[in-house]
């Protein structure tokens, strides 16, 4: 992922723009993704309407933590992606882990911010 346009608080039915390099030798691709469900701090589910992938977010309470799980597919949008989707396993785990490991920081930041102002 390079970079994601969003405004700050999406609702669901929002589009934003998620910038990623999908693979070494090609250019970064924008591609417009849709809030398709967002129930606050339980459930995020989110679709690129370029190739059809989908992510979806689901956040539990466990003690004094939360438990994070994660899903992401591809519902190919085009035969294009049907042909790349037998590829797309290592990627998808690959951003699936970078998601995992951005969360806290991300989260640490925000709180940060709440904090400052």
């Amino acid at each position: 992922m390079v970079r994601i346009e969003a405004p700050e608080h999406v609702v669901e039915g929002d589009e934003y723009v998620h910038t990623a390099k999908m693979m070494r030798f090609v250019d970064a691709v924008d591609a417009v993704w849709v809030v398709e469900r967002l129930e606050q701090m339980k459930e995020a589910q989110f679709r690129c309407t370029m190739t059809g992938t989908w992510a979806r977010f689901t956040l539990t309470p466990a003690q004094d933590e939360t438990f994070v799980e994660m899903e992401a597919g591809i519902d190919p949008a085009s035969w294009k992606w049907r042909l790349a989707e037998p590829f797309l396993g290592l990627q998808y785990k690959r951003w699936l882990m970078a998601v995992l490991d951005a969360l806290p920081i991300a989260l640490r930041q925000r709180k940060g911010e709440a904090v400052s102002r």
